[in-house]
């Protein structure tokens, strides 16, 4: 599953001629050492002379998006997807209040679970433990029915959308960053986790879907 990182805004630049009037741009990235950090520091190198960028760090496009809205930013990196899901619940968040600057790249979805990880199926639950139940092996999207996903930034919104335009009901927590989300799954407290990015996460995960 492929999505393209975009720049959502309400801004004008020396990227495209009228944008960037202003003298001071303020723009919504992610984590220091994360990929929009970086984009934003080859763009600032640029343009950096034509218009003052600000750089407001922030947890991913989720908060991005609320940057926008909030006018805290005058544009921001948002994945395409997350942009679009939340704009179904949101009209601040639609066309006609947010706009597409500008495409930048492709990322992979990722579904990563643990190598010897399964799930029960079935059965009935007497003191927590399922007895009767059918032992499932996690191979594939569909076998995410009925457990919990784990996710962080702009990836929580992916995996509700995955979950809803794929019709695979699952239960999505949302985690402050992956390695929370790793030491979750490590411990069995969620079975899977959704990661949006350029490469697939590590730690001796395997994937299900990329």
């Amino acid at each position: 599953m492929k999505k393209i990182l975009i720049i959502a805004a309400a801004l004008s630049t020396a990227l495209a001629s009228q944008v960037f009037a202003q003298e001071v741009v303020v723009i919504s990235t992610g984590g220091p050492k994360g990929t929009y950090s970086s984009f934003f520091k080859s763009i600032q190198m640029v343009c950096g002379e034509a218009v003052q960028l600000i750089e407001k760090p922030s947890a991913g496009s989720d908060a991005n998006i609320d940057n926008l809205i909030n006018k805290q930013a005058d544009a921001a990196f948002v994945q395409s997807d997350t942009l679009q899901f939340t704009a179904m619940n949101d009209p601040r968040a639609s066309d006609s209040q947010i706009r597409v600057l500008l495409p930048l790249y492709p990322e992979e979805v990722h579904v990563v679970a643990l190598k010897d990880l399964s799930k029960t199926s079935g059965g009935y639950s007497v003191f927590g433990k399922n007895l009767g139940g059918t032992k499932v092996q996690l191979n594939s999207l569909a076998d995410l029915e009925g457990v919990k996903v784990g996710a962080w930034g702009g990836s929580f919104t992916t995996a509700r959308a995955i979950s809803y335009l794929g019709g695979v009901k699952y239960e999505t927590v949302q985690f402050d960053d992956d390695k929370k989300a790793m030491a979750a799954l490590q411990s069995g407290e969620i079975a899977a986790i959704v990661a949006v990015g350029g490469q697939p996460p590590r730690h001796g995960a395997r994937h299900l879907l990329a």
